[in-house]
Protein backbone atom coordinates (compact mmCIF):
# COMPACT_ATOMS: atom_id res chain seq x y z
CA UNK A 1 0.00 0.00 0.00
CA UNK A 2 2.82 2.52 0.92
CA UNK A 3 4.34 1.77 -2.25
CA UNK A 4 1.75 2.76 -4.47
CA UNK A 5 0.87 5.73 -2.52
CA UNK A 6 4.12 7.00 -2.90
CA UNK A 7 3.87 5.88 -7.03
CA UNK A 8 0.42 8.24 -6.75
CA UNK A 9 2.28 10.64 -4.78
CA UNK A 10 5.39 10.91 -7.28
CA UNK A 11 2.59 11.01 -10.06
CA UNK A 12 0.92 14.23 -9.10
CA UNK A 13 4.07 15.78 -8.65
CA UNK A 14 5.48 14.69 -12.36
CA UNK A 15 1.71 16.49 -13.46
CA UNK A 16 2.49 19.73 -11.26
CA UNK A 17 6.03 20.23 -12.41
CA UNK A 18 5.17 19.53 -16.00
CA UNK A 19 2.04 21.68 -15.66
CA UNK A 20 3.98 24.50 -13.95
CA UNK A 21 6.47 24.79 -16.92
CA UNK A 22 4.25 24.70 -19.72
CA UNK A 23 2.35 27.42 -17.82
CA UNK A 24 5.37 29.71 -17.56
CA UNK A 25 6.49 28.57 -21.24
CA UNK A 26 3.12 29.45 -21.97
CA UNK A 27 3.02 32.71 -20.38
CA UNK A 28 6.77 34.00 -21.22
CA UNK A 29 5.87 33.27 -25.29
CA UNK A 30 2.75 35.54 -24.99
CA UNK A 31 4.78 38.74 -23.04
CA UNK A 32 8.10 37.77 -25.15
CA UNK A 33 6.31 37.52 -28.49
CA UNK A 34 3.10 39.68 -27.43
CA UNK A 35 1.66 37.27 -29.73
CA UNK A 36 -0.44 33.58 -29.71
CA UNK A 37 1.26 31.27 -31.88
CA UNK A 38 0.75 27.56 -32.11
CA UNK A 39 3.51 26.73 -29.47
CA UNK A 40 1.68 29.32 -26.88
CA UNK A 41 -1.71 27.49 -27.44
CA UNK A 42 -0.03 24.21 -26.84
CA UNK A 43 1.97 25.36 -24.18
CA UNK A 44 -1.26 26.70 -22.25
CA UNK A 45 -3.60 24.12 -22.95
CA UNK A 46 -0.83 20.84 -21.63
CA UNK A 47 -0.78 23.06 -18.47
CA UNK A 48 -4.33 22.95 -18.24
CA UNK A 49 -4.71 19.13 -18.70
CA UNK A 50 -1.17 18.88 -16.41
CA UNK A 51 -2.62 20.56 -13.53
CA UNK A 52 -5.89 19.24 -13.60
CA UNK A 53 -4.42 15.58 -13.77
CA UNK A 54 -2.41 17.20 -10.42
CA UNK A 55 -4.95 18.08 -8.76
CA UNK A 56 -7.79 15.48 -9.21
CA UNK A 57 -4.32 13.16 -8.55
CA UNK A 58 -3.84 14.85 -4.79
CA UNK A 59 -7.63 14.97 -4.06
CA UNK A 60 -8.15 11.54 -4.61
CA UNK A 61 -5.09 10.67 -1.95
CA UNK A 62 -6.71 12.24 0.61
CA UNK A 63 -8.69 9.41 2.43
CA UNK A 64 -9.24 8.21 5.76
CA UNK A 65 -6.94 4.92 7.06
CA UNK A 66 -10.18 2.82 6.04
CA UNK A 67 -10.02 3.87 2.45
CA UNK A 68 -13.09 5.66 2.50
CA UNK A 69 -12.52 9.59 0.93
CA UNK A 70 -12.40 12.23 4.06
CA UNK A 71 -14.86 14.49 2.90
CA UNK A 72 -13.86 17.37 5.64
CA UNK A 73 -9.87 17.00 4.57
CA UNK A 74 -11.38 17.35 0.91
CA UNK A 75 -13.73 20.34 2.19
CA UNK A 76 -10.50 21.77 3.94
CA UNK A 77 -8.11 21.40 0.71
CA UNK A 78 -10.89 22.97 -1.39
CA UNK A 79 -11.42 26.07 0.79
CA UNK A 80 -7.66 26.32 0.78
CA UNK A 81 -7.30 26.64 -3.07
CA UNK A 82 -10.46 29.13 -3.07
CA UNK A 83 -8.97 31.70 -0.68
CA UNK A 84 -5.40 31.45 -2.25
CA UNK A 85 -7.62 31.90 -5.75
CA UNK A 86 -9.47 35.08 -3.50
CA UNK A 87 -6.32 36.24 -2.56
CA UNK A 88 -4.59 36.36 -5.76
CA UNK A 89 -7.76 37.73 -7.45
CA UNK A 90 -7.21 40.73 -5.13
CA UNK A 91 -4.08 41.20 -5.50
CA UNK A 92 -4.41 41.35 -9.64
CA UNK A 93 -7.46 43.52 -9.24
CA UNK A 94 -5.71 45.84 -6.40
CA UNK A 95 -2.56 45.50 -9.16
CA UNK A 96 -5.00 47.04 -12.10
CA UNK A 97 -6.69 50.03 -10.06
CA UNK A 98 -2.47 51.44 -9.34
CA UNK A 99 -1.44 53.90 -11.81
CA UNK A 100 2.36 53.04 -11.19
CA UNK A 101 4.00 50.32 -13.40
CA UNK A 102 7.34 48.85 -14.11
CA UNK A 103 8.51 48.14 -17.64
CA UNK A 104 11.39 45.52 -16.71
CA UNK A 105 11.87 44.59 -20.28
CA UNK A 106 15.13 44.94 -22.02
CA UNK A 107 14.03 46.65 -25.19
CA UNK A 108 11.32 48.71 -22.93
CA UNK A 109 8.61 47.08 -25.23
CA UNK A 110 5.63 48.64 -22.81
CA UNK A 111 6.99 52.47 -22.53
CA UNK A 112 7.23 55.31 -24.77
CA UNK A 113 10.66 56.10 -26.70
CA UNK A 114 11.93 59.74 -25.53
CA UNK A 115 11.22 60.52 -29.30
CA UNK A 116 7.63 59.91 -28.70
CA UNK A 117 7.80 61.88 -25.39
CA UNK A 118 9.85 64.91 -26.33
CA UNK A 119 6.73 64.75 -29.33
CA UNK A 120 4.17 64.68 -26.49
CA UNK A 121 6.10 67.36 -24.13
CA UNK A 122 5.82 69.73 -27.02
CA UNK A 123 1.96 69.90 -27.83
CA UNK A 124 0.95 73.10 -27.45
CA UNK A 125 -2.89 71.84 -29.24
CA UNK A 126 -5.60 69.21 -27.89
CA UNK A 127 -5.16 66.67 -29.57
CA UNK A 128 -8.18 63.72 -29.01
CA UNK A 129 -7.54 60.09 -30.04
CA UNK A 130 -10.86 58.48 -30.61
CA UNK A 131 -10.68 54.62 -30.30
CA UNK A 132 -13.30 52.99 -32.60
CA UNK A 133 -13.85 49.65 -31.73
CA UNK A 134 -16.70 46.96 -32.15
CA UNK A 135 -18.89 45.96 -29.32
CA UNK A 136 -18.14 42.76 -29.74
CA UNK A 137 -14.34 43.48 -30.02
CA UNK A 138 -12.50 42.58 -26.70
CA UNK A 139 -10.27 45.71 -25.36
CA UNK A 140 -6.87 45.32 -26.58
CA UNK A 141 -3.50 46.56 -27.14
CA UNK A 142 -5.15 49.88 -28.79
CA UNK A 143 -6.11 51.09 -25.63
CA UNK A 144 -2.94 50.10 -23.61
CA UNK A 145 -0.87 52.00 -26.12
CA UNK A 146 -2.97 54.97 -26.03
CA UNK A 147 -3.43 55.22 -22.39
CA UNK A 148 0.58 55.63 -22.37
CA UNK A 149 0.47 58.73 -24.44
CA UNK A 150 -2.47 59.98 -22.99
CA UNK A 151 -0.22 59.72 -19.33
CA UNK A 152 2.58 61.39 -21.31
CA UNK A 153 1.03 64.49 -22.52
CA UNK A 154 -2.43 66.03 -20.62
CA UNK A 155 -3.24 68.07 -24.04
CA UNK A 156 -3.64 64.17 -25.63
CA UNK A 157 -6.89 62.47 -24.79
CA UNK A 158 -8.68 59.07 -25.07
CA UNK A 159 -12.28 58.49 -26.37
CA UNK A 160 -13.74 55.12 -26.97
CA UNK A 161 -16.46 55.34 -29.95
CA UNK A 162 -19.01 53.24 -31.41
CA UNK A 163 -18.81 52.81 -34.77
CA UNK A 164 -22.41 53.23 -35.32
CA UNK A 165 -21.70 57.40 -34.68
CA UNK A 166 -19.76 57.10 -37.87
CA UNK A 167 -21.91 56.45 -40.56
CA UNK A 168 -22.44 53.24 -42.49
CA UNK A 169 -19.49 53.64 -44.59
CA UNK A 170 -17.18 54.01 -41.82
CA UNK A 171 -19.00 50.93 -40.27
CA UNK A 172 -18.52 48.79 -43.28
CA UNK A 173 -14.50 49.99 -43.41
CA UNK A 174 -13.65 48.85 -40.19
CA UNK A 175 -14.15 44.99 -40.58
CA UNK A 176 -15.04 44.03 -36.95
CA UNK A 177 -11.24 45.35 -35.52
CA UNK A 178 -10.47 48.57 -33.63
CA UNK A 179 -9.57 51.75 -35.45
CA UNK A 180 -7.33 54.94 -34.16
CA UNK A 181 -8.53 58.63 -35.48
CA UNK A 182 -6.20 61.32 -34.46
CA UNK A 183 -7.99 64.67 -34.41
CA UNK A 184 -7.19 68.28 -33.51
CA UNK A 185 -9.42 70.36 -34.24
CA UNK A 186 -10.43 70.11 -38.02
CA UNK A 187 -7.69 68.16 -38.93
CA UNK A 188 -7.77 64.26 -38.68
CA UNK A 189 -5.40 61.82 -39.05
CA UNK A 190 -5.95 58.09 -39.15
CA UNK A 191 -3.66 55.62 -37.88
CA UNK A 192 -2.66 52.93 -40.10
CA UNK A 193 -1.65 49.81 -36.89
CA UNK A 194 -2.02 50.25 -33.59
CA UNK A 195 2.06 50.28 -33.14
CA UNK A 196 3.67 53.37 -31.41
CA UNK A 197 6.03 54.07 -34.88
CA UNK A 198 2.31 54.82 -36.59
CA UNK A 199 0.68 56.71 -33.65
CA UNK A 200 3.40 58.92 -33.62
CA UNK A 201 3.67 59.14 -37.13
CA UNK A 202 0.49 60.24 -37.53
CA UNK A 203 0.68 62.83 -34.70
CA UNK A 204 3.42 64.51 -36.56
CA UNK A 205 1.78 64.77 -39.49
CA UNK A 206 -1.12 66.02 -37.37
CA UNK A 207 0.42 68.81 -36.08
CA UNK A 208 3.31 69.39 -39.18
CA UNK A 209 4.35 73.17 -39.77
CA UNK A 210 6.75 73.38 -42.28
CA UNK A 211 9.65 75.41 -40.10
CA UNK A 212 12.74 74.83 -42.58
CA UNK A 213 13.14 73.72 -46.44
CA UNK A 214 15.33 71.02 -47.70
CA UNK A 215 15.97 71.53 -51.12
CA UNK A 216 17.41 68.33 -53.45
CA UNK A 217 20.23 70.15 -56.06
CA UNK A 218 19.03 68.21 -59.60
CA UNK A 219 20.10 67.95 -63.07
CA UNK A 220 23.63 65.89 -62.74
CA UNK A 221 22.06 62.15 -62.56
CA UNK A 222 20.84 62.21 -58.34
CA UNK A 223 18.92 60.15 -56.88
CA UNK A 224 15.19 61.08 -57.96
CA UNK A 225 13.96 62.77 -54.30
CA UNK A 226 10.04 61.89 -55.15
CA UNK A 227 11.21 58.09 -56.62
CA UNK A 228 9.75 54.89 -55.56
CA UNK A 229 12.43 52.32 -56.93
CA UNK A 230 14.41 51.22 -54.61
CA UNK A 231 17.65 53.40 -55.22
CA UNK A 232 15.37 56.73 -55.15
CA UNK A 233 14.10 58.74 -51.95
CA UNK A 234 10.76 59.08 -52.14
CA UNK A 235 10.76 57.58 -48.24
CA UNK A 236 13.53 60.26 -47.07
CA UNK A 237 11.54 63.12 -48.71
CA UNK A 238 8.05 61.69 -47.27
CA UNK A 239 9.38 61.29 -43.63
CA UNK A 240 11.07 64.70 -44.10
CA UNK A 241 7.32 66.26 -45.23
CA UNK A 242 5.85 64.67 -42.03
CA UNK A 243 8.21 65.87 -39.45
CA UNK A 244 7.74 69.41 -40.96
CA UNK A 245 10.08 70.46 -43.37
CA UNK A 246 8.87 71.61 -47.08
CA UNK A 247 10.94 70.02 -49.84
CA UNK A 248 11.54 71.34 -53.35
CA UNK A 249 14.10 70.41 -55.87
CA UNK A 250 16.88 72.81 -56.62
CA UNK A 251 18.34 73.16 -60.38
CA UNK A 252 20.83 75.28 -59.34
CA UNK A 253 22.34 75.91 -62.89
CA UNK A 254 19.45 78.04 -63.85
CA UNK A 255 19.63 80.44 -60.85
CA UNK A 256 22.57 82.62 -59.85
CA UNK A 257 22.66 81.82 -56.25
CA UNK A 258 21.12 79.52 -53.44
CA UNK A 259 18.15 80.60 -52.51
CA UNK A 260 17.23 82.09 -49.27
CA UNK A 261 14.14 79.65 -48.52
CA UNK A 262 16.83 76.97 -48.38
CA UNK A 263 17.75 75.87 -45.07
CA UNK A 264 19.60 72.77 -46.34
CA UNK A 265 21.01 71.35 -49.87
CA UNK A 266 20.92 68.07 -50.47
CA UNK A 267 23.20 66.87 -52.95
CA UNK A 268 22.46 63.47 -53.48
CA UNK A 269 25.59 61.27 -55.15
CA UNK A 270 25.65 62.76 -58.46
CA UNK A 271 26.95 60.98 -61.67
CA UNK A 272 28.08 63.91 -63.41
CA UNK A 273 30.29 66.92 -62.12
CA UNK A 274 28.76 70.38 -60.98
CA UNK A 275 29.25 73.32 -63.12
CA UNK A 276 31.91 75.85 -62.03
CA UNK A 277 29.16 78.43 -61.40
CA UNK A 278 27.47 76.23 -59.67
CA UNK A 279 30.52 75.44 -57.39
CA UNK A 280 30.90 78.86 -56.62
CA UNK A 281 27.20 79.27 -55.51
CA UNK A 282 27.62 76.48 -53.05
CA UNK A 283 30.71 78.09 -51.28
CA UNK A 284 29.04 81.38 -50.76
CA UNK A 285 26.14 79.58 -49.62
CA UNK A 286 28.46 77.65 -47.12
CA UNK A 287 30.11 81.13 -46.22
CA UNK A 288 26.66 82.54 -45.62
CA UNK A 289 25.89 80.19 -42.92
CA UNK A 290 24.39 77.39 -45.41
CA UNK A 291 23.97 73.76 -44.59
CA UNK A 292 24.76 71.14 -46.61
CA UNK A 293 24.11 67.01 -46.62
CA UNK A 294 26.40 65.52 -48.93
CA UNK A 295 25.92 61.94 -50.41
CA UNK A 296 28.65 59.67 -51.58
CA UNK A 297 28.99 56.58 -53.47
CA UNK A 298 31.81 54.85 -54.58
CA UNK A 299 32.86 55.19 -58.82
CA UNK A 300 30.90 58.25 -58.65
CA UNK A 301 32.61 61.77 -58.78
CA UNK A 302 33.10 63.61 -55.39
CA UNK A 303 30.82 66.79 -55.63
CA UNK A 304 31.66 69.47 -54.29
CA UNK A 305 35.22 67.65 -54.13
CA UNK A 306 37.02 71.52 -53.82
CA UNK A 307 35.09 72.80 -51.05
CA UNK A 308 35.02 69.30 -49.30
CA UNK A 309 39.04 69.20 -49.45
CA UNK A 310 39.15 72.47 -48.35
CA UNK A 311 37.68 72.03 -45.16
CA UNK A 312 39.45 68.50 -44.18
CA UNK A 313 37.95 66.12 -46.34
CA UNK A 314 38.68 63.58 -48.80
CA UNK A 315 36.62 60.53 -49.76
CA UNK A 316 39.22 58.05 -51.77
CA UNK A 317 37.43 56.22 -54.55
CA UNK A 318 37.22 52.33 -52.37
CA UNK A 319 34.56 50.71 -50.57
CA UNK A 320 34.84 49.44 -47.06
CA UNK A 321 34.31 45.88 -47.04
CA UNK A 322 33.93 43.58 -43.76
CA UNK A 323 32.94 40.11 -43.92
CA UNK A 324 32.51 39.80 -40.36
CA UNK A 325 29.85 42.56 -40.10
CA UNK A 326 28.01 42.05 -43.17
CA UNK A 327 24.44 41.95 -43.66
CA UNK A 328 22.64 38.25 -43.43
CA UNK A 329 21.69 37.29 -46.96
CA UNK A 330 23.46 40.28 -48.11
CA UNK A 331 23.49 39.43 -52.04
CA UNK A 332 27.40 41.45 -51.87
CA UNK A 333 29.15 39.56 -49.02
CA UNK A 334 31.45 41.93 -47.17
CA UNK A 335 29.83 45.21 -48.48
CA UNK A 336 26.33 45.22 -47.30
CA UNK A 337 27.73 46.82 -43.29
CA UNK A 338 26.41 46.50 -40.11
CA UNK A 339 27.59 49.30 -38.18
CA UNK A 340 27.39 50.10 -34.77
CA UNK A 341 29.80 52.31 -33.77
CA UNK A 342 29.14 56.03 -32.88
CA UNK A 343 30.44 59.26 -31.32
CA UNK A 344 27.44 59.29 -29.06
CA UNK A 345 27.88 62.30 -27.55
CA UNK A 346 27.60 64.05 -31.17
CA UNK A 347 23.65 65.16 -32.60
CA UNK A 348 23.49 63.17 -35.12
CA UNK A 349 24.18 60.21 -33.33
CA UNK A 350 21.91 61.07 -30.54
CA UNK A 351 20.25 57.98 -29.02
CA UNK A 352 22.02 55.43 -30.88
CA UNK A 353 24.35 52.64 -29.39
CA UNK A 354 25.95 49.41 -29.38
CA UNK A 355 22.56 47.60 -29.18
CA UNK A 356 21.57 50.17 -32.15
CA UNK A 357 22.57 48.97 -35.67
CA UNK A 358 22.54 50.94 -38.99
CA UNK A 359 23.06 49.38 -42.99
CA UNK A 360 25.48 50.55 -45.49
CA UNK A 361 25.76 49.41 -48.98
CA UNK A 362 28.85 49.75 -50.59
CA UNK A 363 29.64 52.85 -48.70
CA UNK A 364 32.88 55.22 -49.53
CA UNK A 365 35.51 55.56 -46.52
CA UNK A 366 36.01 59.11 -45.49
CA UNK A 367 39.90 60.53 -44.55
CA UNK A 368 40.06 63.31 -41.79
CA UNK A 369 42.54 65.52 -42.73
CA UNK A 370 41.79 67.82 -39.58
CA UNK A 371 40.56 68.87 -36.25
CA UNK A 372 37.69 70.82 -37.66
CA UNK A 373 36.12 67.40 -38.72
CA UNK A 374 34.31 65.19 -37.00
CA UNK A 375 33.41 61.76 -37.38
CA UNK A 376 30.36 60.26 -36.01
CA UNK A 377 30.02 56.66 -37.14
CA UNK A 378 32.61 54.43 -38.41
CA UNK A 379 33.47 50.81 -39.78
CA UNK A 380 34.90 47.88 -37.63
CA UNK A 381 38.59 48.02 -36.94
CA UNK A 382 38.53 44.59 -39.14
CA UNK A 383 37.51 45.89 -42.13
CA UNK A 384 39.41 46.58 -45.09
CA UNK A 385 39.25 49.05 -48.29
CA UNK A 386 38.73 47.00 -52.04
CA UNK A 387 39.46 49.00 -55.25
CA UNK A 388 36.89 49.27 -57.31
CA UNK A 389 36.53 47.17 -60.32
CA UNK A 390 39.43 47.52 -63.02
CA UNK A 391 41.66 49.53 -60.82
CA UNK A 392 45.15 48.27 -59.49
CA UNK A 393 45.17 46.45 -55.98
CA UNK A 394 47.50 49.15 -53.78
CA UNK A 395 50.31 47.74 -52.25
CA UNK A 396 49.46 46.89 -48.89
CA UNK A 397 46.32 46.28 -47.58
CA UNK A 398 44.78 48.87 -45.45
CA UNK A 399 42.85 47.93 -42.56
CA UNK A 400 41.37 49.63 -39.85
CA UNK A 401 38.30 51.44 -38.76
CA UNK A 402 37.47 54.12 -41.44
CA UNK A 403 34.60 56.69 -40.78
CA UNK A 404 31.58 56.32 -42.82
CA UNK A 405 30.00 59.82 -41.85
CA UNK A 406 30.95 63.09 -40.68
CA UNK A 407 30.77 66.73 -39.94
CA UNK A 408 31.89 69.91 -40.00
CA UNK A 409 30.56 72.96 -37.83
CA UNK A 410 32.30 76.06 -39.28
CA UNK A 411 31.06 79.79 -37.68
CA UNK A 412 31.56 82.95 -39.45
CA UNK A 413 30.36 85.58 -36.70
CA UNK A 414 27.12 87.40 -36.63
CA UNK A 415 25.20 84.19 -35.72
CA UNK A 416 26.29 82.86 -39.23
CA UNK A 417 27.58 79.18 -38.29
CA UNK A 418 27.55 76.90 -41.21
CA UNK A 419 27.12 73.54 -40.82
CA UNK A 420 27.93 70.30 -42.87
CA UNK A 421 27.25 66.13 -43.42
CA UNK A 422 28.78 63.95 -45.52
CA UNK A 423 27.34 59.82 -45.79
CA UNK A 424 30.13 57.64 -47.72
CA UNK A 425 26.98 56.20 -48.99
CA UNK A 426 23.23 57.05 -50.66
CA UNK A 427 21.73 53.66 -50.02
CA UNK A 428 21.64 54.60 -46.36
CA UNK A 429 18.92 57.04 -47.43
CA UNK A 430 17.34 55.03 -49.99
CA UNK A 431 13.64 53.36 -50.19
CA UNK A 432 15.41 50.44 -50.37
CA UNK A 433 17.31 50.67 -46.81
CA UNK A 434 15.99 53.87 -44.92
CA UNK A 435 13.38 52.22 -43.01
CA UNK A 436 15.87 49.32 -41.98
CA UNK A 437 17.30 49.17 -38.18
CA UNK A 438 18.16 52.98 -37.00
CA UNK A 439 19.40 54.78 -41.36
CA UNK A 440 16.21 56.51 -40.21
CA UNK A 441 16.95 57.82 -37.17
CA UNK A 442 20.76 58.63 -38.41
CA UNK A 443 20.14 60.17 -41.99
CA UNK A 444 16.74 62.66 -39.83
CA UNK A 445 19.07 63.24 -36.78
CA UNK A 446 21.78 64.90 -39.21
CA UNK A 447 19.25 66.56 -41.12
CA UNK A 448 17.76 67.77 -37.72
CA UNK A 449 21.31 69.12 -36.88
CA UNK A 450 21.91 70.80 -40.07
CA UNK A 451 18.30 72.77 -39.40
CA UNK A 452 19.10 73.62 -35.64
CA UNK A 453 16.76 71.43 -34.39
CA UNK A 454 19.30 69.28 -32.33
CA UNK A 455 17.00 69.05 -29.41
CA UNK A 456 14.52 67.11 -31.56
CA UNK A 457 17.43 64.77 -32.68
CA UNK A 458 16.72 61.01 -30.94
CA UNK A 459 15.66 57.13 -31.83
CA UNK A 460 12.14 56.94 -33.07
CA UNK A 461 9.81 54.56 -32.29
CA UNK A 462 10.18 50.83 -34.15
CA UNK A 463 7.40 48.21 -34.66
CA UNK A 464 8.22 45.30 -32.49
CA UNK A 465 9.92 42.59 -34.25
CA UNK A 466 11.12 39.62 -33.16
CA UNK A 467 14.20 39.54 -35.52
CA UNK A 468 15.50 43.09 -36.20
CA UNK A 469 17.19 41.92 -39.46
CA UNK A 470 14.76 42.13 -42.48
CA UNK A 471 14.35 38.35 -42.76
CA UNK A 472 10.65 36.39 -43.20
CA UNK A 473 8.50 37.02 -40.71
CA UNK A 474 7.78 33.40 -40.48
CA UNK A 475 11.13 32.04 -39.89
CA UNK A 476 12.16 35.03 -37.66
CA UNK A 477 9.27 33.23 -35.38
CA UNK A 478 10.18 29.78 -35.87
CA UNK A 479 13.72 30.77 -34.99
CA UNK A 480 12.49 32.89 -31.92
CA UNK A 481 10.36 30.05 -30.26
CA UNK A 482 12.74 27.56 -31.11
CA UNK A 483 16.14 29.08 -29.21
CA UNK A 484 14.24 30.86 -26.62
CA UNK A 485 11.54 29.07 -25.72
CA UNK A 486 11.03 25.58 -27.13
CA UNK A 487 14.64 24.13 -26.93
CA UNK A 488 14.88 25.43 -23.04
CA UNK A 489 11.56 23.75 -22.42
CA UNK A 490 12.20 20.83 -23.79
CA UNK A 491 15.77 20.41 -21.52
CA UNK A 492 14.13 20.89 -18.70
CA UNK A 493 11.08 18.65 -19.34
CA UNK A 494 13.76 16.22 -20.18
CA UNK A 495 15.12 17.03 -16.82
CA UNK A 496 11.70 16.73 -14.69
CA UNK A 497 11.16 13.27 -16.62
CA UNK A 498 14.72 11.81 -15.50
CA UNK A 499 14.15 12.73 -11.85
CA UNK A 500 10.87 11.04 -12.15
CA UNK A 501 12.06 8.06 -13.22
CA UNK A 502 15.15 7.91 -10.79
CA UNK A 503 12.38 8.43 -7.97
CA UNK A 504 10.72 5.13 -8.77
CA UNK A 505 14.12 2.90 -8.96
Amino acid sequence: MRKMARKGTDRVGLWAALGCLALVCGLAGVYLTRQTGWLTVANLSAALVFLVLAAAGALSRVRRPQGRPAWRARTAALLEIAVGLGVAGALLWAASRLEVSWDLTRPRTFSLTPFTRQVLERLDVDVEALLVRPADSPLGREKLLLDLYAAASSRFHVREVPPQALGPEAQRALRRRSEIVLRSGDRVQRVPLAEEMYVTQALLTLLARTEAEVCFLTGHGEADPQGKDPRELGRFTATLEREGFRVSPLLLAAKPAVPESCRVVVLAAPERGLLEAERLALESFWKQGGRLLVFLEPGRIVEPAGLLESLGLRAPDATVVDEKASLFGSQAPGQELLVNRFVRHHPAAQGLQEQTRVVFSGVRPLEILTQDVSGFVFSDPVSRLEPPPGAAPPAGERRGSFALGASVEKDWGQGSVARLVVFGDLDLAANRLFAVLYNRDLVMNAVYWLAGRDASAGVRPKVEDLYQAPLFPERAVAAYHSIVLLVPEAIVALGILFWHRRRRL
